[in-house]
């Protein structure tokens, strides 16, 4: 089945401790990758992210979203030429105050399978998986980045 047929529905990508962090949407117009990443975590692990990017409240500033789509673009160029093209980085829709990034795959992902889908947005899910991720050997953390660009900006 090509994924022209399968539009309006959402392709899940596990991640590799068994939890949904990526995912995919097929629309008529074309083919959206998806991750999401959760800002509880980092806040707590690292208290001086959330002087830098939190609010009172304990959520996300609107001035955290520039820097971290800057040093995930950086960071998807190097991974591969043209990846960072398409990406958008928001609030994670929900309760949980969060960043969802994604990536729109060219016209020509409508006509492939599932499984091509899979190997076509894994570079993406990969190295968004190793940046969110500080303990990721030979990988910036892209929390700790994007405060420098803050900083530097400021």
């Amino acid at each position: 089945m090509k994924l022209q047929e399968m539009t309006g529905q959402r392709i899940d990508f596990p991640g590799p401790d068994g939890i949904t962090a990526a995912y995919a949407e097929v629309t008529e117009d074309g083919v959206f990758v998806f991750y999401e990443e959760p800002w509880a975590w980092h806040a707590e692990t690292f208290p001086d992210l959330l002087e830098v990017f939190g609010t009172d409240s304990g959520g996300l500033s609107v001035a955290a979203f520039e820097p971290v789509a800057k040093a995930a673009a950086f960071e998807l160029e190097r991974t591969r030429e043209g990846l960072s093209e398409s990406l958008q980085v928001q609030d994670m829709s929900g309760d949980d105050p969060g960043f969802e990034f994604s990536i729109a795959l060219p016209a020509s992902a409508l006509g492939m399978t599932p499984e091509e889908l899979e190997e076509a947005a894994w570079p993406f899910v990969v190295t968004m998986l190793n940046i969110t991720d500080p303990g990721t050997f030979g990988v910036t953390y892209i929390m700790a980045e994007a405060a420098r660009i803050l900083e530097e900006e400021s």
